[in-house]
């Protein structure tokens, strides 16, 4: 009678552990928690990947959006410079269509003006991490070839 009663205890203790773990296993997968460490549950091992898979993805949409934001602070910078530099190409073409401006200062707003447009034309080929700041045939998915007939 004794080891009746002893193997019932434990076969008893046995089927109600099963039952507690049981539980708490239905309810880690009801609400989507992580069972246990990703080496013996195979549930946690596609929800490990598609986190790290996710993670890894939000961490190079960040630093694709620091480049952008670095490369259009560039551009910005660029464009001010530019828009400075026509403010004073415009100054010198009224001065030099001024009537009573003599020959001589004509020839300096002329050089004053050359030196800007050469400096215009620098800008237009700056890169920025090895792109160009302002491209007409670049596009967000990279260059593109332009026929002379789409112009």
């Amino acid at each position: 009678m004794e080891l009746t009663n002893y193997s019932f205890l434990q076969s008893r203790n046995a089927y109600m552990t099963s039952v507690a773990n049981r539980k708490v296993a239905a309810d880690r997968v009801a609400t989507g928690e992580r069972m246990e460490r990703s080496g013996t549950d195979i549930g946690s091992i596609t929800q490990l990947s598609n986190y790290r898979t996710e993670m890894i993805s939000d961490r190079q949409s960040i630093i694709n959006l620091q480049n952008l934001r670095s490369f259009l602070f560039a551009q910005e910078n660029s464009l001010n410079r530019v828009h400075e530099m026509y403010n004073k190409m415009e100054i010198l073409a009224l001065k030099a269509a001024n009537p009573t401006t003599t020959e001589q200062e004509r020839k300096d707003y002329e050089i004053e003006y050359s030196a800007y447009r050469e400096q215009l034309d620098e800008i237009m080929k700056s890169r920025y991490n090895g792109k160009l700041l302002f491209s007409s045939t670049e596009m967000c998915a990279g260059s593109t070839e332009i026929s002379l007939g789409a112009l």
